[in-house]
């Protein structure tokens, strides 16, 4: 029982300056817009939103259903899941390795407060991250127990968790293979147990439905080579450079930010070939060291096999993001804890113990301080720029969070610096001219929003930025043709409605506005305005 209040006190401290740290990014999709969260009963809504974060969905709903949007309920239980899984973490450890309790202790100790987790803990909508881990965790713990004790009820648990991993992240998908992993590891039956594992793997089944299926122009893009606008082989090439950053960052956790200025690696150069031979060796000595450093192997084995489902060859529009460590970062910590006794054991115990002590306290800072990092929209960007100076998507969110300040001379010379990149972002110019509309020059706010229009006649924002603008110059027909054109695909912001709503108003269309204000009030109930513009519309 002490080790767990003292995991949980420990969490409680590092991440003690973490519950009023802003919503970030996706967080503003996954969760500020997601309007299917703000009913519990809408179980239907949430699935349809994203079916491989349901899990995940249901536990924002729930945030929102106790407190709305206040950040510090969402810290909060993000915060008591990360606690969670470093308990797990400690329960599997020592399961394994006969109740070893420091072993076990400080393996879950550096997974709680290494500073590689601060992403996934502060990055909100990354809760799947940690849920995954959560399930994972447990799932292994379960199966365990199950063959310790010998009972079924555990067993079917076990399966459970990793069913319900599948329906928190993608990146689940390589559990079953843990549990081969453990089994060939730690089992001891002379034959392996292929019938109590078989059912782990037909647990894969769930992915047709809730994985494959909203992707299939992807899986044959991919069977052709392509992926999301990238070579399988490139990604693949790029990943082995990849993996040695989130190495890297495990043994030397400085310079961390959420935006890497990652190039995609088109071919077999000199680096790359050694960041691929790296990997391997690492690999092979790990299958050396398994007969006598067991656990250690282990460790390295788990870091790898974990990382494999986003870090190998199926491109992902980003090609490095630290959360996708958090996972990984169990298998670093069983390596270190086990490595650091492996060094100083028997009389070198105490040793031992006060080197981990060191590194655990260096952690803790080091975590400590990166929270702050993601106090707010411009702190974390400003760290990004500092740290990414080439790095355009840098630029562009610590712009618009500039902008959303009202600090809009900083924000223009954000999009500038874009420019100068020798990039021609469609959101950029679009966000610049609505600084070139507020300052009052509406000639060149036209013309950014031409130009984005031109550059991606897709990007929806840049419609509804130039139909405000023709709406202020009551060019009103204009103004609804190109909202129309930017609702072709944002159907659930209440705000548009609201907009075209008044469009229609204006020129006496009050049956289509009178619609068009109920939606609003369908995505957004909470939202007084369109209940009043609503009222105040004469009814045809």
């Amino acid at each position: 029982m002490i080790p767990i209040l003292a995991l949980i006190l420990l969490g409680c401290l590092v991440y003690s300056d973490s519950f009023l740290n802003s919503f970030h990014l996706d967080d503003f999709v996954g969760i500020v817009n997601n309007y299917s969260i703000r009913d519990l009963s809408h179980l239907s809504d949430m699935w349809a939103h994203e079916p491989t974060r349901f899990v995940t969905s249901l536990t924002f709903a729930f945030n929102y259903k106790l407190g709305g949007f206040n950040v510090i309920g969402f810290h909060l239980l993000n915060l008591m899941i990360h606690v969670a899984t470093a308990v797990l973490v400690w329960q599997l450890i020592n399961l394994i390795s006969s109740k070893d309790r420091w072993l076990s202790f400080s393996t879950a100790a550096i997974f709680l407060v290494h500073p590689l987790a601060t992403q996934s803990v502060n990055y909100l909508y990354q809760r799947g991250v940690l849920l995954v881990a959560f399930f994972y965790v447990l799932s292994l713990v379960l199966y365990i127990k199950s063959i310790q004790e010998k009972k079924k009820a555990l067993y079917a648990a076990s399966l459970l968790c990793v069913i319900l991993s599948f329906f928190c992240k993608e990146n689940a998908v390589s559990l079953p293979v843990m549990i081969v992993l453990y089994q060939w590891y730690f089992g001891e039956e002379e034959k392996f147990p292929w019938k109590r594992i078989g059912p782990y793997f037909l647990t894969l089944l769930v992915f047709p439905i809730v994985w494959l299926m909203p992707r299939l122009s992807t899986i044959k893009d991919f069977f052709h080579g392509t992926s999301n606008g990238m070579s399988v082989t490139d990604y693949a090439l790029t990943q082995s450079r990849v993996i040695l950053t989130y190495l890297k960052l495990l043994i030397v956790p400085l310079h961390q930010r959420i935006e890497y200025d990652y190039t995609l690696v088109t071919r077999l150069d000199v680096p790359t070939f050694l960041s691929i031979s790296l990997i391997g060796a690492l690999i092979a000595i790990a299958f050396v060291l398994r007969q006598r450093f067991r656990l250690m192997s282990f460790g390295v084995l788990w870091f790898f096999l974990t990382l494999m489902p986003e870090s190998s060859f199926w491109p992902n529009n980003d090609l490095v993001y630290e959360h996708r460590a958090y996972l990984p970062l169990v298998g670093f910590a069983i390596f270190l804890s086990t490595l650091i006794f492996s060094l100083f054991n028997g009389d070198k115990r105490s040793v031992a113990i006060r080197i981990l002590f060191i590194f655990l306290l260096v952690y803790s800072i080091l975590t400590y301080q990166r929270n702050q990092v993601w106090r707010d929209e411009l702190s974390l960007w400003d760290n990004t720029v500092h740290e990414s100076p080439r790095s355009w998507r840098a630029y562009l969110n610590r712009g618009a969070a500039y902008q959303n300040q009202g600090d809009l001379d900083h924000a223009l010379a954000d999009y500038n610096m874009i420019i100068g990149l020798g990039r021609l972002d469609p959101i950029a110019l679009s966000n610049r001219g609505l600084i070139f509309a507020t300052k009052g020059y509406p000639d060149l706010a036209m013309a950014n929003y031409n130009l984005a229009i031109q550059i991606e006649p897709s990007y929806m924002g840049a419609y509804n930025n130039r139909g405000m603008l023709y709406a202020q110059e009551g060019k009103t027909d204009l103004a609804l043709a190109d909202l129309n054109k930017a609702m072709q695909e944002i159907r659930d912001n209440p705000w548009l409605y609201r907009s075209r709503g008044l469009l229609y108003r204006s020129k006496g269309m009050n049956k289509l506005a009178i619609a068009d204000f109920d939606q609003a009030i369908k995505l957004l109930p909470t939202e007084p305005e369109f209940y009043k513009l609503k009222s105040e519309t004469p009814d045809p």
